[in-house]
């Protein structure tokens, strides 16, 4: 859902909602038809960005339920590695979806790999490294 105010507070700082309307203010003086259309973009962003990090809040659902600290207690008596399976194990069941793999993913259905396929990714590869590990 586009949280419209706090994408203008962002953007613009100072600014209110009248509660009767869907007007927003901008220390006092309405949005105009150029701020709207940029305060509409900075909150699909925003929306963009906190779905695309699902897997964090599900990971953080997870890791709550773990000891974590007697698990580490216990690895190190014990010469266990039951807290760094049940990290894993987590991380492996809510991956990180990086922003690289869901760019390519509609792509790569649409076109069979072939030698301009490799050409353009390679392209976009050198423009755009992978991010890092989990």
């Amino acid at each position: 859902m586009l949280d419209l105010l706090r994408a203008t507070s962002e953007l613009y700082g100072n600014c209110s909602k009248n509660p009767n309307s869907d007007i927003i203010y901008i220390d006092g003086v309405a949005l105009t038809d150029e701020q709207l259309v940029l305060v509409n973009a900075k909150a699909k962003e925003t929306d963009a960005e906190y779905e695309n990090n699902q897997y964090v809040r599900d990971r953080l659902k997870e890791y709550a339920k773990l000891n974590q600290f007697d698990m580490q207690y216990e690895d190190i008596i014990n010469g266990t590695k039951l807290w760094s399976k049940a990290i894993g194990s987590i991380k492996k069941q809510f991956p990180k979806s990086t922003l690289w793999d869901k760019a390519t993913s509609s792509i790569k259905k649409q076109f069979p790999k072939s030698t301009l396929w490799d050409k353009a990714i390679g392209s976009i590869k050198k423009q755009f490294p992978k991010s890092t590990k989990g």
